[in-house]
């Protein structure tokens, strides 16, 4: 007796170890062998970013809709404003997704992405241009509402910067996404110093 309990033991904790196997393999079943092996199409990938895309901007319009409904019949409420600029934060976190994957699957192709990188330079130097007009007068009630806006998308702009620079392959695109990231990190950092020493002062 003693020497079947080892073989008793062992046959248990294989029929274990084979129901464990049965299950990964019954869920991997359900699957599709594309996204296990890699190989989704580019087809399907760029169905899947433009989907992502409607799908979260359509969210927030209509989160948008909602809150102006809200602030129109409770324009007491001073928790509106609050919420809604969680929403706008929340919507544009979602909306980092399909960007990011838009990014990484563009770094597969080097002629488009040196393309994106040059458009990434010319995209962080609105970052100082905005925030010099700021200083002209005439010109900063005029562009007040833009820049605002590109001020606001600094920090995400700044992210979606970083994992660019992360993902550039040939030397071009390597420059031009670092050069990218330090205007645009460095504008933020000067925006957030002049808030900072601003409210200090």
């Amino acid at each position: 007796m003693n020497g079947e309990e080892p073989k008793n033991r062992q046959s248990g904790a294989a029929r274990v170890q084979q129901g464990k196997e049965s299950r990964l393999a019954a869920l991997l079943s359900h699957i599709p062998a594309r996204f296990l092996s890699g190989r989704t199409s580019l087809r399907v990938q760029l169905s899947l970013i433009a989907f992502g895309f409607a799908l979260v901007l359509a969210h927030w319009m209509y989160a948008i809709h909602l809150d102006n409904i809200w602030i129109a019949a409770h324009p007491d409420d001073d928790m509106a404003t609050l919420s809604e600029g969680l929403d706008h934060f929340l919507h544009a976190c979602l909306l980092m997704v399909p960007i990011l994957w838009s990014i990484w699957l563009m770094s597969k192709y080097e002629t488009v992405y040196t393309a994106y990188s040059k458009f990434l330079f010319w995209l962080s130097v609105t970052a100082p241009v905005c925030l010099a007009l700021f200083f002209v007068r005439p010109l900063k009630e005029i562009f007040t509402d833009p820049c605002l806006i590109r001020f606001l998308a600094s920090p995400f702009v700044l992210v979606g910067m970083a994992f660019s620079r992360w993902m550039a392959r040939c030397d071009l695109a390597k420059k031009l996404t670092l050069w990218a990231l330090v205007v645009e990190g460095v504008t933020l950092g000067i925006i957030v110093g002049v808030l900072f020493f601003g409210r200090v002062g």
